[in-house]
């Protein structure tokens, strides 16, 4: 996809939404949700300055229309998430890594004002280099939930720049639907390319909060049993095995639960159980 900036004569953006409406990504602890891009720009008249990103959610209010002034619309107003601004020309920092404070503004971009800079947790970031014309770049932009408070937002052009920060709050942004990515005005490049767009949402591993109890079972022949283990994380599912094959759930439907039960069991029913 191509954008030709100068025919608008001003800043442009791009916004894509990666959930369905209603079903934004949501973070719990340990989650994270990375989204990359490859990019590149043509032209450069004044070597100017800068790119804008962020990811966002729309609250269910999401626009896919055409829109005149960039990304400024109504829709955009009330939409939380975490943002960037990325200076690959001049001198200075390359990233700044920030939150949307001010959600009163349709027009997401307009103004870095409006967002919160993080500093916490900081890595060295990077000084400034120019980018190249006709050349693909991939920006990533991580948001990974560390703790309850603390959420770690890492960003990186590949093979250029790399930079992250903790921000420590009490009501940290934790869903999302959708992304923006903004360049600054016609002075700053004629033209700018998509090639490639990836979302990635790893959820956090699952934790094993309790194993079956006893864990060696001598039982009478047509007795009945019950194995139990717990687990902690997201989207988790289950699966009991016996002698390291799966249990079917048409001939046991508890096989798919955290709980297998056994009846009237028989002297073909011993064996080594797994979940």
């Amino acid at each position: 996809a191509s954008f030709r900036i100068v025919n608008a004569g001003g800043s442009e953006a791009v916004w894509g939404f990666f959930t369905e409406q209603g079903a934004p990504v949501k973070l719990g602890v340990s989650d994270k949700l990375t989204v990359s891009l490859t990019f590149e720009l043509q032209g450069f008249p004044a070597n100017g300055q800068d790119v804008r990103f962020g990811v966002l959610d729309s609250l269910g209010t999401r626009t896919t229309a055409n829109l005149t002034g960039g990304m400024n619309h109504t829709s955009f107003t009330g939409d939380p998430g975490y943002g960037m601004q990325f200076y690959p020309s001049g001198t200075g920092d390359a990233f700044v890594l920030s939150r949307r404070a001010n959600l009163t503004s349709g027009n997401v971009f307009n103004t870095f004002a409006d967002f919160t800079v993080i500093t916490s947790g900081a890595t060295e970031r990077p000084a400034r280099k120019n980018l190249l014309a006709s050349v693909p770049y991939t920006l990533t932009y991580s948001i990974e939930r560390l703790s309850a408070n603390e959420t770690r937002i890492t960003a990186a052009v590949e093979g250029e720049y790399s930079y992250s920060v903790v921000e420590s709050s009490a009501t940290p942004q934790t869903s999302f639907d959708y992304f923006g990515f903004r360049v600054t005005g016609a002075a700053f490049a004629d033209e700018f390319r998509f090639s490639r767009v990836l979302v990635d949402y790893t959820p956090a591993p699952p934790i094993i909060t309790s194993q079956p109890q006893p864990a060696n079972l001598t039982v009478q022949v047509g007795s009945d049993v019950t194995m139990a283990a717990g687990a902690a994380g997201s989207r988790i599912t289950y699966q009991w095995n016996k002698d390291g094959q799966p249990i079917a759930a048409a001939a046991n439907p508890t096989a798919a639960t955290p709980t297998l039960s056994l009846t009237n069991v028989q002297l073909s029913a011993a064996g080594l159980y797994t979940l």
